[in-house]
């Protein structure tokens, strides 16, 4: 399963992408930007995103989330410090607890492969 991650902080983005590699995932990224996650997106049709809330602005993020979904059906999991919960969406995680994240994304892929084995079903 290919994941995106989109941190415009990139200790934090490679800590994440090396928990995800370990998990077993082909990491894409990490992107700095929106316009740059599209960019990959578009070529790499990731099947999740792990994006900070406020990338490059407050709550670009969250738009980029909606972008990803309705664009690429991406499942897309947000992460926020504690210092900048401007969301509106109270779904986030805090971006520096790496193993929740990791296990959010994995939890994600059982649930995808549950579904696909039912007889008509499809994740997608």
């Amino acid at each position: 399963m290919r994941a995106l991650i989109v941190d415009s902080d990139q200790a934090s983005a490679w800590s994440l992408a090396d928990r995800l590699t370990e998990a077993g995932f082909t990491v894409i990224g990490p992107a700095r930007s929106s316009g740059e996650a599209l960019l990959l997106a578009a070529c790499e049709q990731p099947e999740i995103a792990v994006l900070n809330v406020n990338l490059e602005s407050l709550g670009a993020g969250e738009r980029l989330a909606d972008k990803l979904t309705s664009r690429h059906s991406t499942h897309c999991i947000l992460t926020a410090t504690k210092a900048s919960e401007n969301t509106t969406r109270r779904d986030s995680i805090d971006k520096a607890d790496y193993g929740k994240i990791a296990d959010a994304v994995v939890n994600h892929r059982k649930q995808r492969k549950w579904i696909d084995q039912i007889p008509g079903k499809s994740a997608s």
